[in-house]
């Protein structure tokens, strides 16, 4: 991403083009992010400014906009920080909006959003979302970059953990069962799971068998029908050599 220095372009026309974020044509809105993210740091602090007064898809493309940005760049900018524009968002009335801002929040490490993630996190409970839907992952995840959830992890997955700057906690695909039951063993419910095929050039995402847990009723009786949906679901699970896994799990406390 190359990010130009001051007077590279000049500011009516950073201004058109958060004007064509807010297109009826999202083709238009599309072409306007990505020539904003290519300006950089001269943008970032009027498309802050910018980003409460948009609709939807606009403020969906800033959001994209901002994690796509080195957060250190975003780290600079005074007037407004991302976290003054951005944490009001988590109370959007679209999805896409309230999960893309806790993820911008996390990019940029912005830890005064946790009491609004966390009421974030509460309205979902409430509003009875599964707890293997988007938001709910990402409020979680979110919470766990900022260092305010703790998930538990157990020992035979840190063993197994490999290191991929790309990815924030990844396994070999081949351990799967194992890891299924490690996680059991130690009271959790494993919800979901990615994959990824491991590329010189970079990580591409392979389908994986999907499979449902019933979250409600005594934990132990979640955690045993975790345990055996996720080893029924990847008993004929075919993935090529090299693919890495991510997993998604909670504890009782995540309920």
């Amino acid at each position: 991403l190359e990010l130009r220095g001051a007077g590279a372009m000049k500011s009516p026309d950073i201004d058109e083009l958060i004007a064509e974020l807010d297109s009826d044509e999202s083709n238009v809105a599309d072409d306007a992010q990505h020539d904003l993210g290519s300006i950089g740091a001269d943008a970032v602090e009027p498309v802050l400014r910018a980003l409460p007064k948009l609709r939807v898809y606009g403020q969906r493309c800033v959001l994209d906009l901002l994690t796509s940005w080195p957060a250190q760049l975003l780290l600079d900018a005074r007037r407004p920080t991302v976290a003054e524009v951005v944490i009001p968002l988590l109370s959007s009335e679209d999805e896409v909006v309230r999960c893309w801002s806790a993820e911008a929040l996390a990019h940029v490490g912005a830890v005064e959003a946790v009491p609004e993630l966390r009421r974030a996190l509460e309205r979902s409970k409430q509003a009875r979302t599964p707890l293997d839907w988007y938001e709910p992952v990402t409020l979680r995840r979110t919470l766990t970059a900022l260092g305010d959830r703790l998930p538990v992890v157990p020992a035979r997955l840190r063993e197994l953990e490999l290191d991929d700057e790309r990815l924030s906690s990844c396994w070999p695909a081949e351990r799967l069962a194992e890891l299924v039951e490690a996680l059991a063993a130690e009271g959790q419910a494993l919800l979901g799971f990615g994959a990824w095929k491991r590329r010189p050039e970079g990580l591409r995402g392979k389908s994986t068998p999907s499979f449902e847990v019933e979250t409600e009723g005594p934990w132990p009786e979640v955690v045993a029908r975790a345990r055996a949906a996720a080893l029924e679901a990847i008993a004929s699970w075919r993935h090529p050599p090299n693919t890495v896994v991510t997993l998604d799990w909670i504890d009782e406390s995540d309920r």
